[in-house]
């Protein structure tokens, strides 16, 4: 008998979601990084993107804020430039292609995730030690596996990103690096991840990336500062057996190449896990910055049908 495993295909997947509710203090927020852009003459263009679940996992039905506060810090004193009152604009919301890397993977058609972008034109003196924006918000969903409380508080979210001064680079003209994609928001449990996470960069500076810890900020009873809080920022509290390092059950673990950003790593327990992606910039060997990204990944169970191509003609021949 003819061997006919070259004939038979793994058309994949029906797709399990766990749906779970949030309590008084979640928000939707499931993501955010920032950027920003050297328009010269000392004005910058602060680029922030959120991220929220928009689909049934919203149990509040909870939207994006329509007003945000950008504080700007000083990155010598931590102390107060401005704040700027942000407005949304509508057309800058947009839903993001749920789809999943590993070709077996077929997403919940109930998953919805949204992007809002925040932008911001601000002016600054040009100074020694450069400037550190700042965004912050309540909360993440407790449902989250791998972060413990704070003082029985669950993390809030701080995005930021630094502009450096004349003591770093000088001509001060810089712009921050770029990640190119958002990540699947939805994986499947025993199936292996990869994920290309590479950042552009205008200026062509060395790029360096790494897990790091997302940073908390904002609680339930302050859940959008306005004023944000002066640096430095605490990172999230992992629970036990998780770190930047090792921030989602995987076995192999998951890794990211240092030089390529590409990840890699096969997640095995079902559950909703944060994660922080770091982007290091550098001039002639010079550390200017690094820009934060801070998402959350689902992990779902997934049931393979696997489905026989063979025609009866094919199984006459065996």
């Amino acid at each position: 008998m003819k061997r006919f495993s070259q004939i038979i295909l793994s058309i994949c997947l029906f797709l399990s979601f766990a749906i779970c509710s949030h309590d008084a203090n979640a928000t939707h927020l499931i993501g955010s990084d920032m950027y920003y852009e050297d328009l010269g003459g000392g004005n910058y263009s602060i680029i922030l993107k959120v991220y929220r679940e928009c689909g049934p996992a919203n149990t509040q039905g909870t939207d994006f804020d329509d007003i945000i506060s950008l504080g700007v810090f000083d990155s010598g004193n931590n102390m107060m430039v401005n704040v700027y009152d942000v407005f949304l604009n509508a057309n800058t919301v947009q839903n993001v292609p749920v789809v999943m890397t590993n070709p077996c993977g077929i997403p919940p058609t109930d998953l919805c995730v949204e992007e809002a972008i925040y932008t911001q034109v601000v002016s600054l003196p040009a100074n020694g030690d450069g400037y550190t924006v700042v965004w912050q918000r309540c909360c993440r969903n407790p449902t989250i596996s791998n972060l413990g409380t704070n003082f029985g508080n669950f993390p809030g979210m701080t995005s930021t990103v630094t502009i450096p001064g004349y003591d770093i680079i000088d001509p001060i003209e810089n712009d921050s690096p770029v990640f190119q994609e958002f990540p699947p928001v939805v994986l499947c449990a025993d199936f292996e991840f990869f994920f290309d996470h590479s950042a552009t960069d205008a200026d062509g500076d060395e790029l360096v990336y790494s897990f790091c810890a997302p940073f908390d900020g904002a609680d339930g009873n302050n859940p959008a500062p306005n004023p944000p809080s002066n640096p430095p920022y605490n990172t999230v509290p992992y629970s036990p057996g998780y770190s930047s390092d090792y921030p989602i059950a995987s076995n192999p673990a998951f890794q990211i190449d240092p030089v390529t950003g590409l990840i890699t790593g096969t997640p095995t327990a079902p559950g909703q896990y944060a994660m922080g992606i770091c982007c290091e910039e550098y001039r002639d060997g010079v550390y200017i910055g690094r820009i934060l990204r801070d998402f959350q990944f689902n992990v779902v169970l997934c049931d393979a049908n696997i489905v026989s191509a063979v025609t009866p003609q094919q199984l006459e021949q065996l």
